[in-house]
């Protein structure tokens, strides 16, 4: 099974290549619940990286630690080089979202940025720019109190980019958004790395995570499951799928998969090997020779969902919540 190896995490990114670098962060509360246990972990500059986890498993409490809104039991971080004990040095330049969003309901969208504006000091001149960007679906006269919830997800985003932060942390930013807002969001998600902004965002719709990101944090109960490049671990949950022109010859496709290492097995009138990228090749030229001819030769991937299952299973029961 590929997710032995896929729970191993990447090796790590050097510092001054990451946007945020946790080592050891443990958060335990005062009725002994450890909410974050010894959790490290790079996020690398400029890309999408999604933080996944099913609820109660840490990824709000993380948030708020490198927020400064928590502070950590024990371990350390660095936000963007700067160690959370000091946010000061580095809040002006990280925009957030978690959990609810602080909105002013009796103003108008614009009205709530230019407020924001003044407490941060902060121009206003990019409050037009951001609210087409985040093309939220109001006018300026429309009361936020009257907002759908998709709607107030998108000026707290806009919000968060008032300052134009070079880190962005969202949790669960796609709340309340139908597919099309789902979809303008990906690609909004997207243009801001494509500026060299970094986005670590959380999120239960895992196959929207996985058209976005580049890269991905799987946590459960507080631990590391896995980090590394989004592409590395679809591939290492692919599989071959063989199809020979004489269903007889499976037999002899199944015996070449085993015979070179791999787990093979005939199933529905197809052969499943679970072998890596590049076998192929192999497998093409060692049923030539074996007089197999093969009508199909495909590689099945696994889904991010499926595979986090299987990673968190491999690592004891999901938590349910």
């Amino acid at each position: 099974m590929p997710t032995a190896t896929a729970a191993k995490h990447e090796p790590a990114n050097p510092p001054n290549l990451s946007a945020i670098s946790l080592r050891g962060l443990t958060k335990v509360w005062s009725d002994g619940r450890r909410a974050v246990d010894e959790l490290s972990v790079e996020v690398p500059r400029g890309k999408v990286v999604g933080f996944i986890g099913p609820n109660g498993s840490g990824k709000t409490t993380t948030f708020r630690m490198l927020l400064g809104l928590v502070h950590p039991t024990s371990g350390t971080a660095e936000v963007l080089g700067e160690s959370i004990s000091r946010p000061r040095a580095y809040l002006p330049r990280v925009g957030s979202v978690v959990e609810t969003p602080a909105l002013y309901p009796n103003l108008t969208g614009t009205q709530n940025l230019k407020v924001l504006c003044r407490l941060g000091g902060w121009n206003q001149s990019r409050i037009r720019e951001l609210i087409d960007a985040a093309e939220i679906d109001a006018d300026t006269t429309t009361k936020v109190g009257t907002y759908s919830l998709g709607n107030r997800q998108r000026l707290a985003i806009a919000a968060a980019l008032l300052a134009d932060p070079e880190l962005l942390l969202l949790d669960e930013p796609g709340n309340g958004l139908d597919p099309i807002g789902t979809r303008d969001l990906r690609r909004f998600l997207r243009n801001l790395a494509a500026e060299g902004k970094t986005v670590f965002l959380s999120s239960h719709q895992l196959g929207e995570l996985e058209q976005v990101c580049d890269a991905v944090v799987m946590i459960q109960r507080g631990r590391l499951l896995f980090e590394g490049p989004l592409e590395a671990l679809l591939e290492s949950g692919s599989r071959l799928v063989a199809v020979a022109e004489r269903s007889d010859d499976h037999d002899a496709v199944v015996r070449i998969g085993l015979e070179a290492g791999h787990r093979a097995v005939e199933h529905s009138g197809r052969v499943w090997i679970d072998a890596p990228p590049g076998f192929e090749a192999e497998l093409n030229r060692r049923c030539m020779e074996a007089d197999v001819t093969l009508v199909e030769l495909v590689r099945h991937r696994k889904d991010l969902e499926s595979l986090f299952v299987e990673i968190a299973d491999n690592h004891g029961k999901v938590q349910r919540g």
